[in-house]
């Protein structure tokens, strides 16, 4: 019983982000039902809303394995793309995209869900387009696992990072992240 009134109380609390809300960010790829690929290059767009959020940290969450694997933290808003290069990610037909604040746990978006598959049995969709000019990439690998650290850190101008008096701070609050998400999210 105690289970189900803090899934209700999260429910109500995390509704709005779920719900298809007005968002901080619109993600524009992965969309609905996109692949990507276990090793190699895949793309990450989004058009952000420029509400005084500066930057944003970014999770790959896969639901089967109740996992979340950490990409990168303060990703400037002002970026459109940044490109993942996945090494050994498993496939599966589950994951999702999450942009948040992991100093507050405020989530700003979740992209539709996407598939991974294997290497050569799907070209990836939502490819790098050479007019974008250069877009930073961040190199991921391994199964989801939330005690692992963030890929990339970004450095954001003029700001100090909430996390640099104590690093733990970061694989903690993806923990908390993956266990609020996969608890929302209904399985099949």
């Amino acid at each position: 019983m105690r289970l189900w009134k803090h899934l209700l109380f999260l429910t109500t609390l995390l509704a709005p982000c779920l719900a298809g809300t007005p968002s901080y960010f619109q993600v524009q790829s992965p969309v609905a039902n996109s692949t990507w690929t276990s090793t190699g290059l895949n793309v990450v767009r989004w058009v952000s809303a420029n509400e005084g959020i500066t930057s944003f940290d970014m999770h790959l969450i896969r639901l089967s394995t109740d996992g979340i694997l950490p990409i990168a933290m303060t990703v400037p808003t002002s970026w459109f793309a940044l490109n993942i290069y996945l090494e050994d990610t498993p496939p599966g037909s589950d994951y999702y995209l999450v942009f948040l604040n992991s100093a507050d746990s405020s989530v700003y978006s979740i992209s539709p869900r996407f598939q991974i598959l294997s290497n050569g049995t799907a070209s990836p969709t939502g490819a790098v387009n050479p007019k974008d000019g250069p877009i930073a990439t961040v190199t991921v690998s391994g199964s989801p696992n939330p005690t692992r650290p963030f890929a990339q850190t970004f450095a954001v101008s003029g700001a100090s990072s909430l996390w640099s008096t104590c690093p733990r701070h970061g694989w903690i609050a993806s923990t908390v992240t993956a266990v609020l998400f996969i608890s929302l999210v209904p399985r099949a």
